[in-house]
């Protein structure tokens, strides 16, 4: 069951994003959440967590950025990983380009995991060559947002490690 913040969220997701979370279009984006959450090895309080992430993160993708709802879908799935099955999974049900984008974000993912250079220009051609679609790169920049915006209750050690993973994508 979703907690008063995320509810909140949610409704104001909803409010920006209508069609996708309506009828048909609903149920599938809901079906390869349960899909992909369930490989999750993530403890619930961490889920939640990643989850609201992902949609404050949406919201600003929808209100300031305008993408339309596969970006949308593909940065609400993000947060719970995909492997290949699980990707044909959400091509097959949401369609290429959602998959393409989720593959994207996790490819990126996995870079900025691997490597620790990021401030070079070779990790930032590296990131734009992982991506393959320019949604992702709106997608990170949102995200990156989203993680600024959020700066003033850090601690001054986690705004500094906040800043350093954060800027460069800039």
């Amino acid at each position: 069951m979703m907690t008063t913040p995320l509810l909140t969220l949610y409704k104001e997701l909803r409010n920006l994003q209508h069609g996708t979370f309506e009828g048909h279009a609903y149920r599938e984006l809901k079906q390869c959440a349960v899909h992909i959450a369930a490989n999750n090895q993530a403890s619930p309080e961490d889920k939640l967590q990643e989850l609201q992430l992902a949609i404050e993160t949406a919201i600003i993708v929808s209100r300031e950025i305008g993408m339309s709802s596969e970006g949308i879908k593909a940065c609400l799935l993000s947060p719970f990983g995909a492997d290949d099955s699980q990707l044909d999974y959400i091509r097959h049900t949401l369609g290429t380009s959602v998959a393409t984008i989720l593959e994207g974000i996790i490819n990126i993912k996995q870079l900025y995991q691997k490597n620790t250079s990021i401030k070079t220009e070779n990790f930032r051609n590296l990131l734009v060559s992982f991506a393959k679609d320019m949604r992702v790169i709106l997608l990170m920049i949102a995200h990156c947002a989203n993680q600024m915006r959020k700066m003033s209750a850090l601690s001054s050690a986690d705004k500094d490690k906040q800043t350093d993973t954060t800027l460069p994508t800039y």
